[in-house]
């Protein structure tokens, strides 16, 4: 009976996954994506960047764009839903941002990969509707340019790794941000190995979540100096 049991009960719990896993990245998304706006309306308030990284922000309307044209190629409303949100909430953050970079070059640099990838994955998603709709390499493409994308958005905070090591002060890592992307990536992670099969989305999330662990990491053992805790939320860079 009770093997029987299990035949019965596993493909219900099998069954769910696919649609479960989804469902929380889906919620910590945006979650994750919502984490920084205090930060950055701060920032903007002030008049000064502070300690906050532009960068992640830009690169996240890169990854969120390519992850929002691979969704709609492989007809997977999960992926769309969920990026989105980022691509939006992406270009509000860099908007706000930008205007505070001192350098011109780098300010350039930073509204060029926001504004230059939103409009280069949709005219890639274009023509991939209109000219080639029933070539399959497009897809191999996308994946692969969404890999890049996403790598580069979760390693950007390591950017600085240097700097933390270099004054054992790791304030600039956001906590909140790096357990919310673990979470995240591990839910998509999930998805991707036993619901999608996708190896372009399991494999990408896995590492990202590598990357937050180290984040976190890195904060617990270059932790603040005590009655730095409050300012150092308020310096976070993105995972």
């Amino acid at each position: 009976r009770i093997q029987a049991a299990r035949r019965t009960t596993m493909p219900e719990w099998g069954a769910a996954l696919p649609n479960a896993a989804p469902m929380l990245g889906l919620m910590l998304s945006q979650l994750l994506f919502l984490a920084p706006r205090d930060d950055v309306r701060a920032a903007s308030l002030r008049g000064s960047l502070g300690a906050l990284n532009p960068w992640p922000y830009a690169l996240l309307v890169l990854n969120c764009s390519g992850y929002i044209v691979y969704g709609i190629d492989i007809a997977d409303p999960y992926v769309c839903a969920t990026n989105l949100p980022g691509v939006l909430l992406g270009l509000w953050y860099t908007m706000r941002l930008a205007p505070l970079i001192s350098s011109k070059a780098e300010r350039a640099k930073v509204e060029t990969v926001a504004l230059g990838s939103l409009g280069a994955w949709g005219c890639i998603g274009l023509a991939r509707a209109l000219a080639l709709p029933d070539a399959a390499w497009p897809t191999m493409a996308f994946a692969w340019g969404t890999v890049g994308g996403m790598l580069l958005f979760f390693g950007s905070p390591l950017a600085s790794l240097a700097t933390v090591l270099e004054r054992a002060d790791a304030s600039a890592i956001h906590p909140t941000l790096a357990a919310l992307s673990l979470c995240n990536c591990v839910s998509w992670t999930a998805y991707g190995a036993l619901g999608l099969r996708d190896p372009f989305i399991a494999l990408p999330n896995a590492a990202g979540a590598t990357l937050a662990i180290v984040q976190l990491g890195l904060r617990a053992y270059f932790a603040p100096p005590p009655g730095a805790g409050a300012g150092a939320d308020t310096v976070a860079a993105v995972p």
